[in-house]
């Protein structure tokens, strides 16, 4: 008997903090616009149809110097790794590099951490991955690298490709090396 009061007060003393910002949209709805339609946003991360690329991906990456000029033909591949898209926006790739402590490689890199979105007015993911790069002789810093990727997914939802830049940056911020190409994901 005594729980209804408790009950309606502890859901009004829980509501005081809200109502003292005021209303949650205070111009109407965040996306006026019909479902599907809205502009990509933090929301947009949480909807099932933007979740579709969650999940491990392979990827086969091929990028060169030459083909960030228009007209150039398809570079060779060059690198293999395996990237996971967390749901929410967040990922990590796993290269397949040589790995640390190899003797005779010239550099290691690190493993690479980025966040990944979602445009629902194109239907095309967009990928930024960031990972660093040592000398495998002494461990020195030898700068970073920027991976920018948009992804198309595919019909089957197996598959996704596009095209990716890739800029090396010296550790004092300069741009060492640019290259231009195509990375092929299958799911795993």
């Amino acid at each position: 008997m005594y729980l209804r009061p408790i009950a309606l007060s502890t859901l009004f003393l829980l509501a005081l903090p809200a109502a003292a910002h005021g209303p949650a949209h205070p111009q109407g709805p965040a996306h006026p616009l019909p479902p599907g339609h809205a502009p990509a946003g933090a929301a947009d991360m949480l909807t099932p149809r933007a979740n579709r690329l969650a999940g491990m991906w392979t990827t086969d990456i091929h990028v060169s110097p030459a083909a960030c000029t228009p007209g150039a033909p398809r570079p060779p591949l060059s690198g293999r790794n395996t990237m996971v898209f967390n749901a929410g926006g967040t990922l990590v790739e796993n290269p397949q590099v040589t790995p640390p402590g190899v003797p005779g490689a010239a550099q290691l890199r690190s493993f690479g951490i980025g966040t990944w979105s979602y445009d629902v007015r194109t239907d095309q993911y967009r990928a930024v991955v960031r990972f660093d790069w040592y000398s495998s002789t002494d461990g020195s810093y030898l700068g970073y690298q920027v991976i920018e990727r948009t992804l198309l997914l595919g019909n089957d939802q197996k598959t996704a490709f596009g095209p990716v830049t890739a800029t090396r940056y010296a550790p004092d911020g300069s741009i060492v090396a640019r290259l231009c190409g195509e990375a092929i994901s299958t799911r795993t």
